[in-house]
């Protein structure tokens, strides 16, 4: 039996042979990697400057950036600073840029440093709140979605929800989003998330 030969709309064949697409995009991924980088040193700085300071093991891998094309059918970055994974312990605070979506920022705790930090976030959660976290309900911490549904709104949340989720829950995820347009600021709004939130985990705040 004949196979049937896919058709282009018009759309989809106009785009195909417009090459200025592809330089475009290739021109905006170079400035994405400066923004990353400038993102990376900032991050950086803030953990040379807290006090007291994390945990040497937390900090001794430098961050890394990753990428890919099919994030929800969409071209995304990554970069992962601090990042710490060693078997169930894990400490990771992901900033994602999905092409066409949003800037997000995510802290990741799970294991010994979910408990080493337990406390301190028990009894911070409306702190949390007001540097704009929300917490996955979500059954896996690498679903990048940020729909509201798969997250609790952290100043609705009754005490007793987020202290279960804390002491039941193998890991945790905060997040929040910026929009697209906040390009130019990230880093500088990076960084000041990331120390606001250090000052929570560290019991400063």
């Amino acid at each position: 039996m004949p196979i049937s030969s896919p058709i282009l709309s018009a759309s989809e064949e106009q785009l195909l042979q417009d090459p200025s697409v592809f330089i475009t995009k290739a021109a905006i991924d170079a400035k994405i990697s400066d923004l990353f980088a400038a993102l990376k040193h900032t991050l950086e700085a803030c953990l040379a400057e807290a006090s007291p300071p994390l945990p040497d093991a937390i900090t001794v891998t430098p961050g890394r950036t990753y990428r890919g094309e099919n994030l929800q059918s969409l071209p995304w970055r990554a970069l992962d600073c601090p990042r710490l994974f060693a078997g169930p312990d894990m400490f990771c605070f992901r900033t994602l840029l999905v092409w066409g979506r949003d800037f997000s920022f995510h802290l990741l705790l799970s294991g010994k440093w979910l408990r080493h930090y337990q406390s301190n976030l028990a009894t911070s959660q409306m702190a949390l709140a007001r540097q704009g976290w929300s917490m996955s309900l979500q059954a896996s911490p690498w679903d990048w979605s940020l729909d509201a549904s798969g997250y609790g709104n952290l100043s609705h949340m009754p005490p007793t929800d987020f202290t279960q989720h804390l002491t039941t829950m193998d890991w945790l995820k905060l997040s929040m989003s910026l929009p697209l347009s906040q390009f130019s600021s990230l880093p500088a709004e990076g960084a000041m998330r990331f120390a606001a939130l250090l000052k929570t985990l560290q019991g400063t705040i």
